[in-house]
């Protein structure tokens, strides 16, 4: 490769980023990304299907749910149902409306896997951080 092209692989550990000849460019963007689980190739679970869970669990049913997360009714069931079958197992349990109305709450099993996800994308979210600070950062003194 000729000396100063761009290189595909991935930078040594403890390496900068000088692109930008060492200005504050790089200090103002914030690092995003995107997180989710697959199964044979389908999403199981993902930070948006985690809020849809926890918005159902917090107001008792589907339709606020999907309505605080800004999706029609029958997505979010789609999206639930999705889950359900592609963990093995139920997520929500849920009452039909009546006199005394319906309602939906996250099952233990659901609890479980919205309480990991969380931990796992903050943990996540930390670790993208640090290596955003080690590789875009420059060093003290630079």
């Amino acid at each position: 490769m000729a000396a100063g092209a761009a290189s595909s692989s991935p930078a040594p550990a403890g390496a900068r980023y000088s692109g930008y000849g060492g200005s504050s460019a790089m200090t103002a963007l914030e690092p995003n990304f995107n997180v989710w689980f697959e199964r044979d190739g389908e999403v199981v679970m993902s930070r948006w299907r985690m809020r849809l869970l926890a918005a159902i669990d917090e107001h008792g049913s589907i339709t606020e749910g999907a309505r605080v997360t800004g999706v029609p009714y029958r997505v979010a069931w789609q999206k639930v149902h999705e889950m359900e079958e592609r963990l093995g197992e139920r997520l929500l349990e849920t009452q039909t409306g009546g006199p005394e109305g319906g309602g939906a709450h996250l099952t233990q099993a659901g609890r479980d896997h919205v309480e990991r996800m969380r931990i796992f994308c903050e943990r996540a979210d930390q670790a993208i951080r640090l290596i955003y600070l080690d590789t875009f950062e420059p060093p003290p003194g630079a």
